[in-house]
């Protein structure tokens, strides 16, 4: 039986290594992953050095001279506002605009309140940051100017201030890079989705449009050990893929300077090898998928579009990591997908997964990566998927 699966699998391994246009698109697909990857980081970086450095055009500067001379010691570049401010937000010549009325240099005068308007466009999301910043200067100069008030009254300006919290961050640098990074585990389970689509579409279902299913059959083989042969040869072609993105990941995170966000990404041997050793299990799982979706297509075509809708699959969980970060459950755990990326992102921020978590997703994989498999086999015995 072993001679019979190891001629299968070779011949599917020659067959697969002619194609050199797949082949090309397939391994191609790690390096776009990176690229996207690094291109994401990067807007991330840019987004906060653009908040460290604001411009603001400011209107009526001279009826507020402390508050300016303010913004511009906190490292706000202060400009001479157009005519009309609001239109020129409209046209995005300008992002923002603080207008300070003339009553205001009266108001500070009186020790009355004052408002100000700053025009902005909500709908830009990337100045959402700055608007913040800007806000939170002016409201950290009102608070000074309220406690000189006070003092002027002879009042304490702890008065005003019953409760101060001080923040204490408990999370280290190395933990940040999990929550930065923590789409990386995606993007690896994506692409061995993505990677292997065509071949296991050209195994099955390309079999089936070809006719070359019935003289594989005649052969005295038994059905169990041709699923098999077509089944680790999908798996190894979507292993070295998936190996291949997990190696460009972390090498994107080493060569990216995360250190302007505060985040150190340093992980060790044992990391890495607690990534494969659970990456391989779901390569496995994957595989049989793969196989069992295809071989109910009747064309390479027809696969192709059936098994472009796996990629999504691992993208629910990973929004799901995504947007509830932090601790997590066995029961989240024992969700196929879900408990993988959840224990890889662990990983990438330096945290070795506990024992039982990791023997429960390594199990849960193989276990249903068999029971996929004698699933196909099952169909593969009926005539209407060789002669259908």
């Amino acid at each position: 039986m072993f001679k019979q699966f190891w001629v299968i699998f070779n011949k599917e391994i020659r067959d697969a290594v002619r194609d050199h246009k797949a082949l090309m698109s397939a391994f191609f697909l790690p390096v776009l992953m990176a690229v996207m990857t690094s291109a994401g980081v990067l807007l991330i970086i840019k987004s906060i050095d653009d908040a460290e450095h604001i411009t603001l055009p400011v209107a009526g500067a001279e009826y507020a001279q402390p508050l300016v001379q303010w913004l511009e010691e906190q490292g706000v570049t202060v400009t001479l506002a157009p005519e009309d401010p609001v239109a020129a937000v409209n046209d995005q010549s300008l992002d923002f605009v603080l207008i300070i009325p003339e009553q205001v240099s009266e108001d500070i005068r009186s020790a009355e309140p004052s408002t100000l308007w700053l025009v902005m466009d909500t709908s830009r999301q990337d100045l959402m940051s700055q608007a913040r910043t800007i806000k939170a200067y002016i409201r950290q100069w009102s608070s000074q100017v309220g406690g000189l008030r006070l003092l002027a009254q002879g009042i304490s300006p702890q008065v005003a201030m019953p409760v101060v919290v001080h923040e204490v961050n408990v999370a280290d640098s190395q933990k940040l890079a999990s929550r930065v990074l923590g789409g990386m585990p995606l993007v690896v389970l994506m692409a061995m989705f993505a990677g292997s689509i065509g071949l296991a579409a050209d195994l099955t279902a390309g079999e089936r449009e070809r006719r070359s299913f019935e003289p594989l059959l005649i052969n005295p083989v038994p059905r169990n050990v041709v699923i098999y042969g077509k089944w680790a040869t999908t798996m190894l072609f979507a292993l070295v893929i998936t190996v291949i993105t997990l190696a460009l990941q972390l090498l994107v995170a080493r060569l990216l300077p995360l250190s302007e966000l505060g985040i150190r990404f340093d992980l060790g041997v044992m990391e890495i090898l607690v990534m494969l050793l659970i990456i391989v299990p779901v390569v496995f799982m994957g595989s049989a998928i793969q196989l069992f979706v295809a071989i109910f297509a009747r064309s390479f075509k027809d696969a192709q579009t059936y098994m472009s809708l796996l990629v999504i699959v691992p993208m629910i969980p990973g929004v799901y990591v995504l947007m509830n970060p932090g601790d997590y459950e066995m029961w989240q755990v024992a969700v196929p997908l879900l408990g993988p990326q959840l224990l890889l992102v662990d990983l990438f921020g330096g945290e070795l997964p506990s024992i039982e978590a990791s023997v429960l997703v390594i199990t849960e994989s193989i276990v249903l990566g068999l029971f996929v498999s004698r699933l196909t086999e099952w169909k593969l015995r009926r005539e209407t998927t060789i002669y259908g």
